[in-house]
């Protein structure tokens, strides 16, 4: 048996088990040999699921993680551009934007409900998770990065406001620091009848400019290579592809891996 050096460690997630009831730990692997000996250490620590990712680059730990029981959930591409000073927003006639408030998690949570119903990230992808928790992943990530700032720096609205009605949520976007210099855009979500309408790419350019406003001099994106759409829409702004990487499952009931 190899052991897990000190440095990899499995992150048990307290949150993936509030959401689906299955002890489920994380890790990145970045040496071959470590894969067996993360499902090892996972069945001898009582874990249900095991979450691992690796660079593409390192097919070698792709292959070993296949050996060792994991199953292929989806691949990330990430994305990256040079941030540069703001500039005001071409929003369509009626909609406005402001930065979101606590008292806005709960109709961010139901917009997010809404434009990722379905979504095919690695829980989506996971047979054996239901199918309504994996759901209700996107809503409540949206709805914390309201509240909690170690979820989210910053959630960008749009609204639009039609004559003699009140303000109405069309789409938001939630950010994070990851460092001093990379500002990351997380989630994005526009509402289905404000979509065609140019908002996607405004909430990126704002989101873009308030982080050069916070001393970040890159931002950073990521997404399922198969969202074809969202690259295409980063592309027009300037985004380049960085790297990729893949996310794995392996389940363990008592004693064995499945």
């Amino acid at each position: 048996m190899t052991a897990l050096p000190h440095n990899v460690v499995l992150r048990e997630s307290a949150l993936d088990f509030e959401r689906f009831r299955v002890r489920t730990a994380k890790l990145s692997i970045e040496v071959p040999a470590h894969a067996l000996a993360a499902a090892e250490a996972a069945r001898a620590q009582g874990l249900e699921l095991l979450i691992a990712r690796c660079d593409t680059q390192r097919l070698n730990c792709a292959q070993a993680l296949e050996e060792a029981g994991f199953r292929l959930m989806d691949t990330l591409v990430y994305f990256t551009q040079r941030l540069s000073a703001r500039r005001e927003p071409a929003l369509p006639e009626g909609y406005s934007w402001r930065v979101a408030t606590p008292e806005d998690a709960a109709a961010v949570g139901a917009l997010a409900s809404e434009t990722f119903q379905g979504y095919m990230g690695h829980y989506h992808a996971d047979d054996r998770l239901d199918r309504r928790a994996c759901d209700d992943v996107y809503a409540d990530w949206a709805r914390r990065s309201c509240l909690d700032p170690g979820v989210a720096d910053c959630v960008v609205l749009l609204e639009c406001r039609r004559e003699g009605e009140s303000a109405e949520l069309a789409a938001f976007a939630t950010h994070a620091r990851v460092d001093s210099s990379t500002w990351e855009g997380v989630l994005y979500g526009v509402g289905k009848q404000h979509q065609g309408r140019g908002l996607y790419a405004e909430l990126i350019a704002l989101g873009g400019a308030l982080g050069a406003e916070r001393g970040h001099a890159t931002m950073l994106v990521s997404t399922q290579v198969t969202n074809l759409s969202v690259q295409k829409a980063w592309c027009k702004q300037g985004f380049l592809p960085i790297r990729s990487s893949y996310t794995f499952h392996a389940w363990f009931s008592p004693g064995n891996a499945t």
